[in-house]
């Protein structure tokens, strides 16, 4: 007599066009449609821009330093009336050398940016004049380095300037 029971339920999920779910089984996910943004990335504080920064280039590891460059990359020289000149890809590996070589112009003895980025395992503070000087803010657009620039685009960091003597 269960059976009879069972009968118009049966009929009436086929009738809904619906078939039962297995209790144990957990509701399936909406999968994600074209028209719905995927999910975005927390943002990379300066910091840990500069640490993987770091280690690219105490490394020498070009492919690296060109994964987190911005195209065409821009280098300038020390004079404010100095142009800018662009970069493609092909002619950053070149320029890295002289990049990480050149003096900093902060110190008296001289220090090269390789010596620079080496020595300042954090971030380095930012000079605001009167010999003072502040942290990057966590959330800064963009920040320089000894005489090289970054900046934040599209929620992700990016080295984008180089000042070359």
């Amino acid at each position: 007599m269960k059976l009879k029971g069972l009968l118009p339920l049966m009929l009436l999920l086929v009738a809904c066009d619906r078939q039962p779910m297995p209790a144990t089984s957990a509701p399936e996910k909406p999968a994600a449609t074209q028209g719905q943004a995927a999910p975005v990335a927390a943002a990379q504080s300066p910091q840990e821009f500069w640490s993987k920064f770091r280690v690219a280039a105490l490394a020498g590891d070009h492919a690296a330093l060109q994964g987190i460059a911005r195209f065409p990359f821009v280098t300038r020289g020390t004079d404010d009336d100095d142009p800018n000149v662009s970069h493609d890809e092909a002619a950053f590996a070149g320029l890295l050398p002289k990049i990480l070589a050149q003096d900093t112009g902060l110190t008296r003895d001289g220090e090269t940016m390789r010596e620079y980025i080496e020595r300042h395992p954090d971030l380095p503070s930012v000079a605001v004049g009167g010999g003072q000087f502040v942290p990057v803010a966590a959330d800064a657009a963009q920040f320089s380095a000894g005489t090289l620039n970054f900046e934040k685009i599209d929620n992700r960091w990016y080295w984008v300037l180089a000042y070359l003597e």
